[in-house]
């Protein structure tokens, strides 16, 4: 017997692939000839062919490849448009195996392990998801791969050819995962600290396809008995003057505040526990730290950290290190004088105005059945973690103060004289008028504009006339870069998803700016 289960890959291997130099097949001696019946593609089939290096075996188990089932990719449409993609995609694919079959992950969790305290969540505040948190971990190992068989024979399709067009092409300077599992911890390891202890440098495709594994029914044997997995938002304030973003719960810092919120009041459907586990990066980061950890001397990279107040933190601490929150007027906002752009950037954070409409959660109705987005509206006291925890957190900043205090300060240059400004300093603004023809999708948008600068005036419009009377075109691809008196252009990029344009200018997407 079988199943099928389709999951569309094209963000994945758009990812992966893009910038990059063509790679030899990572995974020449896992790809099996064998067919799967009734299942055509355009290129071989894959079936994982366990390495007991990798994985080892139960003891007394018998081994042999021929009589063992786990779940195929087939199919992948498209994917040849992407020179390299079925390697990546094969080998990240196997690499989430290890990872998932990691000491710790799919079974035995240490609950009070700073790993765990900080992916999902202090134990009082999880005690009730943690037998649903491990089911699914466990069954994420089994579903790819078991050395003893399931039940049922399944696959599932790989698609490199976006037929939904919900992922607009991205920028060749945005490659997204371009590592390897193993690449991933060599590089990471190599980097002075605190560099080599902040978990984003160890990012790699196997971590972001164990994440979309989650996301699978089969994977996550949901939603019964286990929850849907999906891609939570959270709102957290930045700064003591900035305003609340809306952010997913992505990336080391995003999924730690979720991990560290409080919960709401009562518990149950308001716990901590009940949302770590319905959000895929949290579960992904989780096991990627453990393997980690297996190649790095047993090395936890904890960083960024997220704590309350501190007495007397390092100020400014490194760039990525530590996001401190404060309480204040019954609001709780990170401590940092840093501008949104840096601090974005310096953390991960996806300010939810990347590439519109490139979800990669299947499960449609996941997101409505789990909740509403999440205010980070304060965090889990200290006194609800081990004793042994909130030593480690203590000697890791202190860590931080003496990175600090050994730096040495930059030099200061005297500042270059301003030359005149041919437009008035404060908030700009600009008047944008969109047209939509009947062409071709990547040709008919274009947009006539007219800037002023902070007191009115007039210091940038479209030049229309006969030849262009609709402006100038800001297709998907081939964006604007609409020129003033500006020192920077404003670059204008229009998508056919929702009616969405994204304005970029310098290093602020869709912001104010001056």
């Amino acid at each position: 017997m079988h199943q099928s289960f389709i999951v569309s890959f094209a963000i994945l291997a758009a990812r992966w692939v893009a910038g990059q130099d063509a790679p030899v097949n990572d995974t020449p001696s896992r790809t099996t000839q064998k067919e799967p019946p009734n299942f055509q593609g355009e290129d071989t089939p894959y079936q994982i062919l366990p390495n007991t290096d990798d994985v080892p075996a139960p003891e007394g188990d018998d081994v042999e490849i021929t009589n063992k089932l786990g779940t195929w990719l087939y199919g992948y449409t498209g994917c040849k448009d992407f020179p390299g993609a079925k390697g990546k995609i094969d080998g990240a694919y196997y690499d989430s195996w290890v990872m998932a079959n990691t000491k710790g992950v799919k079974s035995d969790i240490n609950w009070n392990e700073a790993s765990a305290l900080e992916f999902l969540g202090a134990p009082g505040l999880n005690k009730d998801k943690q037998p649903q948190i491990q089911a699914v971990m466990a069954n994420i190992a089994t579903v790819i791969y078991s050395y003893k068989n399931p039940l049922f024979q399944h696959y599932i399709k790989v698609r490199c050819d976006d037929p939904k067009k919900r992922c607009q092409k991205r920028p060749d300077n945005d490659p997204c995962q371009p590592k390897s599992l193993a690449d991933a911890i060599k590089y990471g390891k190599a980097l002075k600290s605190p560099e080599n202890l902040k978990l984003a440098n160890y990012d790699n495709r196997a971590q972001t396809f164990y994440h979309e594994l989650t996301h699978i029914n089969l994977a996550a044997d949901s939603p019964k008995p286990n929850p849907q997995v999906t891609d939570l938002q959270i709102d957290v304030k930045i700064g003591q003057r900035g305003r609340t973003y809306t952010i997913p719960a992505y990336g080391p810092l995003g999924t730690k505040l979720l991990a560290r919120w409080q919960g709401a009041p009562g518990g149950g459907s308001g716990s901590t526990g009940y949302w770590v586990q319905r959000n895929a990066d949290n579960l992904a980061y989780y096991a990627l730290v453990k393997y980690v950890m297996t190649k790095n001397d047993n090395v936890y990279p904890h960083l960024p950290l997220v704590t309350n107040e501190l007495d007397g933190p390092p100020y400014p601490p490194p760039p990525g290190t530590l996001a401190e929150f404060v309480a204040e007027d019954n609001k709780l906002y990170i401590n940092t004088t840093d501008d949104i752009q840096t601090f974005a950037k310096d953390y991960g954070l996806d300010l939810g105005r990347d590439y519109p409409g490139c979800s990669d959660d299947e499960n449609e109705n996941a997101a409505a059945v789990a909740g509403d987005t999440i205010t980070i509206d304060g965090l889990a006291p200290n006194d609800a973690y081990p004793d042994d925890y909130n030593k480690q957190v203590e000697d890791w900043i202190a860590d931080l103060i003496k990175a600090t205090e050994s730096e040495d300060p930059p030099e200061r240059e005297d500042p270059p004289a301003e030359e005149p400004k041919d437009y008035e300093p404060g908030t700009c603004s600009f008047h944008l008028k969109e047209t939509e023809t009947c062409s071709q999708d990547d040709r008919n948008l274009y947009a006539i504009i007219n800037l002023k600068d902070g007191k009115g005036n007039a210091i940038g419009d479209t030049q229309v006339d006969r030849k262009n009377p609709l402006g100038d075109g800001i297709n998907a691809g081939a964006s604007l870069e609409f020129k003033s008196k500006l020192p920077k252009p404003l670059v204008v990029t229009g998508e056919h998803q929702n009616d969405y344009i994204q304005f970029t200018y310098g290093d602020i997407r869709d912001a104010e700016f001056g």
